[in-house]
């Protein structure tokens, strides 16, 4: 089973973490299953992948001003500011 996970770093930065979960048989001790985990640092993965969708976001909504022209407001004010400044 995998997971990921975020913890605080003790200077309060998040850290995502990879958790992967398995059921270990064993043969001596107390215990005949065991639960193994393997834990991978991916916090670039995860700023790589949230700098990615803010791209994308601010392409996106260029693609619609560009296509659209901007909200009427916006001219309003430039339209005004050009009459008061002659």
């Amino acid at each position: 089973m995998d997971c990921d996970l975020t913890l605080r770093h003790r200077d309060g930065r998040p850290v995502w973490l990879l958790a992967n979960f398995s059921v270990v048989e064993t043969e001596t001790g107390p215990f005949r299953q065991m639960l193994e985990a393997t834990l991978v640092d991916i916090s670039k993965r995860k700023q790589t992948e949230e700098d990615w969708r803010r791209a994308t976001e601010a392409a996106e909504a260029s693609k619609r001003l560009k296509q659209t022209g901007p909200p009427q407001e916006c001219l309003c004010h430039v339209n005004q500011a050009k009459l008061e400044n002659g």
